[in-house]
Protein backbone atom coordinates (compact mmCIF):
# COMPACT_ATOMS: atom_id res chain seq x y z
CA UNK A 1 0.00 0.00 0.00
CA UNK A 2 0.88 3.13 -1.29
CA UNK A 3 1.98 4.95 2.35
CA UNK A 4 0.17 8.32 1.10
CA UNK A 5 -2.75 6.09 0.71
CA UNK A 6 -2.20 4.88 4.45
CA UNK A 7 -2.17 7.91 6.00
CA UNK A 8 -5.53 9.12 3.73
CA UNK A 9 -7.05 6.18 4.74
CA UNK A 10 -6.00 6.61 8.63
CA UNK A 11 -7.13 10.45 8.78
CA UNK A 12 -10.74 9.11 7.03
CA UNK A 13 -10.92 6.25 9.85
CA UNK A 14 -10.30 8.59 12.67
CA UNK A 15 -12.68 11.15 11.77
CA UNK A 16 -15.69 8.48 11.47
CA UNK A 17 -14.72 7.70 14.86
CA UNK A 18 -14.63 10.73 15.95
CA UNK A 19 -17.70 11.50 14.32
CA UNK A 20 -19.64 8.39 15.93
CA UNK A 21 -18.11 9.42 19.30
CA UNK A 22 -19.85 12.57 18.96
CA UNK A 23 -23.43 11.51 17.95
CA UNK A 24 -23.05 8.89 21.21
CA UNK A 25 -22.25 11.76 23.11
CA UNK A 26 -25.48 13.92 22.33
CA UNK A 27 -27.24 11.03 22.80
CA UNK A 28 -26.45 10.05 26.27
CA UNK A 29 -26.47 13.75 26.89
CA UNK A 30 -30.06 14.02 27.93
CA UNK A 31 -30.15 11.27 30.53
CA UNK A 32 -30.50 11.91 33.74
CA UNK A 33 -28.13 11.74 36.40
CA UNK A 34 -25.54 10.09 34.70
CA UNK A 35 -21.89 10.46 35.06
CA UNK A 36 -19.75 12.92 32.51
CA UNK A 37 -16.10 13.00 32.08
CA UNK A 38 -14.74 16.64 32.80
CA UNK A 39 -11.95 16.80 29.62
CA UNK A 40 -11.23 19.92 30.78
CA UNK A 41 -8.13 18.78 32.95
CA UNK A 42 -6.76 15.81 31.46
CA UNK A 43 -3.43 15.74 31.11
CA UNK A 44 -3.36 19.08 29.70
CA UNK A 45 -5.89 18.22 26.75
CA UNK A 46 -9.10 21.15 26.86
CA UNK A 47 -12.71 20.71 25.50
CA UNK A 48 -11.96 22.97 22.97
CA UNK A 49 -12.61 22.33 19.46
CA UNK A 50 -8.92 22.48 18.27
CA UNK A 51 -7.65 19.31 16.05
CA UNK A 52 -5.61 16.26 17.42
CA UNK A 53 -2.77 15.17 15.78
CA UNK A 54 -2.01 11.40 16.17
CA UNK A 55 0.78 9.57 14.97
CA UNK A 56 1.34 5.95 15.38
CA UNK A 57 3.44 2.86 13.60
CA UNK A 58 0.34 1.38 13.25
CA UNK A 59 -3.44 1.93 13.98
CA UNK A 60 -6.10 -0.97 14.60
CA UNK A 61 -10.30 -0.02 14.69
CA UNK A 62 -12.97 -2.60 16.56
CA UNK A 63 -16.25 -1.42 15.67
CA UNK A 64 -17.41 -4.41 17.62
CA UNK A 65 -15.96 -2.56 21.10
CA UNK A 66 -15.76 0.89 19.53
CA UNK A 67 -12.31 1.52 20.12
CA UNK A 68 -9.32 2.27 17.62
CA UNK A 69 -5.47 1.58 19.28
CA UNK A 70 -2.53 2.90 18.29
CA UNK A 71 0.61 1.46 18.78
CA UNK A 72 4.40 2.23 18.34
CA UNK A 73 5.55 5.70 18.86
CA UNK A 74 2.49 6.99 19.37
CA UNK A 75 2.68 10.88 19.82
CA UNK A 76 -0.05 12.83 20.48
CA UNK A 77 -0.54 16.71 19.58
CA UNK A 78 -3.37 19.45 20.55
CA UNK A 79 -2.38 23.07 20.26
CA UNK A 80 0.23 23.21 22.62
CA UNK A 81 0.12 19.90 24.32
CA UNK A 82 2.16 16.86 23.26
CA UNK A 83 1.48 12.71 25.00
CA UNK A 84 3.95 10.51 24.08
CA UNK A 85 3.02 6.73 24.54
CA UNK A 86 3.63 3.04 23.44
CA UNK A 87 0.10 2.40 22.94
CA UNK A 88 -3.01 4.67 23.07
CA UNK A 89 -6.57 3.10 23.13
CA UNK A 90 -9.56 5.67 22.31
CA UNK A 91 -13.28 4.63 23.33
Amino acid sequence: MNPSKGVGLLIVLFSLFLLLISVEAQEKKGKVGEKTLKTDKSFGFTASRAPIDITSDTVEADQKTNTVTFKGNVVTKKEDTTLYANTLTIT
